[in-house]
């Protein structure tokens, strides 16, 4: 095993901000961040990322299991067990309204990596299955900045990121990619109150620079993508949703992987998963809840990156009656709009979604259900949520309508008899969201 410095040994804990920017607005930002940060000169400019998971996605929302090394080059060639990389565990956590992530590091071989994450403590900590393996990786070329007189307050700068799959073995499948760049504010608690802060957010606000979501989530994001391409996997197009709503807590969220095994096993009569589409899929997304002069309403916008919009009016949800008495399915039909159709916005509010789903089908029917374990996040809260999703290509189709919620209902009541952790519920997440706002405006 390769020695490792004492600063890898330590337990790093920090806040993290993500940014993008235009390639051609680079030049500009680094100019003025140099007034305030000096540059870090490496001879290694390209990070090389392993992201270790399993085909069920079973690391949970808030771990990352990751290692990390410099090279000179981009990830390239099958992978070599006896190699050194920098392991990490990464948590997340919240405390005293501020979200932030809390980092273990050590240096071991990747073979050494696969062997750790056998072990009890892990895998009963995590709730894992075996085996874990090399499952996603990133590679990108990186400039550091260290802010001046502070103690580990860092600006990175990302281009040229590509993202690989590791289908079988150590051979990575190159994705896809970003013509973009991706800023990261790495802020030790410590340095929270430091005026350096706002002037970083000063100069993004000027270059217009967008929230972003980490590079797991872009290559999560692309998985699904690359499987859904692959086996010709598409979504039905559909103007309404049927959807059940059950609350869980963080410490419960491996329970959506119990439930998938059920499905396996077919414990819940009349369904089993899609034999031609078996797959447990994660992705992240930013959304961006707006509300205009109508109060009712409530704009979710979709946030990429640039004019990459999608902006998504949901109606107001009827609750459903059904043959249980759960009183958690909820309809609603949705409408699309472009930017142009979107105006009078006098306030928003931003969430983090992560999601894990798998599709699954009344085997009569052929009609099929997403079953999905959600975690949205702001600053400070955070909401975890499965939902038994159908949908209704039109809402004047009665019948169908009728066997959707039959089968939620079906669905849901052998979840909830089985996991009483789960607990049924009608809450959405603006309302949720608004909720917040709510209570924060009471507070001061």
């Amino acid at each position: 095993m390769t020695n490792f410095s004492e600063d890898a040994l330590n337990v790093k804990t920090r806040k993290e901000e993500r940014w993008i920017i235009n390639k051609n607005q680079l030049n500009e930002f680094i100019i003025k961040i140099k007034e305030f940060a000096d540059k870090k000169e490496e001879l290694n400019t390209h990070n090389q990322t392993l992201y270790f998971n399993n085909q069920e996605h079973e690391a949970p929302f808030d771990v990352s299991l990751k290692a990390r090394r410099y090279s000179s080059e981009p990830i390239n060639g099958i992978l070599d067990l006896n190699e050194s990389w920098i392991f990490e565990i990464k948590e997340e956590h919240t405390s005293d309204n501020i979200r932030f992530r809390k980092k273990q590091r050590e240096e071991l071989t990747v073979r050494e990596i696969l062997e750790k994450l056998t072990k009890q403590d892990i895998v009963e900590k995590y709730h894992l299955s075996l085996p874990l393996t090399v499952f996603v990786a990133d590679s990108y070329k990186r400039e550091q900045y260290k802010v001046k007189d502070s103690n580990g307050f860092r600006i990175t700068i990302d281009t040229d990121p590509q993202y690989f799959f590791f289908e079988e073995g150590l051979t990575p499948i190159k994705i896809g990619e970003e013509d973009c760049v991706k800023i990261e504010i790495k802020i030790p608690l410590e340095e929270l109150k430091s005026d350096k802060i706002q002037k970083i957010n000063d100069i993004l606000n000027e270059l217009n620079a967008e929230p972003s979501i980490s590079k797991k989530d872009t290559i999560y994001n692309m998985l699904r993508d690359y499987l859904n391409k692959k086996y010709n996997h598409r979504v039905p197009k559909s103007d309404t949703e049927i959807e059940a709503k059950l609350i869980l807590n963080k410490e419960d969220q491996y329970l959506f992987h119990q439930i998938k095994k059920d499905f396996k096993q077919g414990e819940i009569k009349g369904f089993q998963i899609l034999e031609d589409f078996p797959y447990t899929l994660e992705n992240g997304t930013l959304h961006q809840y707006l509300v205009n002069t109508n109060q009712d309403h409530n704009v979710a916008r979709v946030s990429i990156k640039g004019d990459k919009k999608v902006f998504t009016v949901k109606g107001k949800g009827e609750i459903i009656q059904d043959q249980f008495n759960l009183n958690c399915i909820i309809k609603r039909q949705e409408k699309k709009y472009t930017i142009d159709e979107v105006k009078n916005i006098i306030s928003s509010e931003l969430l983090h979604r992560k999601r894990k789903y798998f599709i699954v089908k009344n085997i009569l029917s052929k009609e099929t259900y997403c079953i999905l374990i959600d975690r949205c996040t702001d600053e400070e809260n955070e909401l975890y949520q499965m939902e038994i999703e159908g949908l209704l290509i039109s809402s004047e189709n009665k019948e169908q309508e009728l066997n959707i919620i039959n089968d939620i209902s079906n669905i849901v009541n052998h979840i909830v008899k089985k996991y009483p952790q789960l607990q049924p519920s009608t809450l959405t997440k603006q309302e949720w969201l608004w909720g917040l706002k709510d209570k924060s405006t009471n507070q001061n």
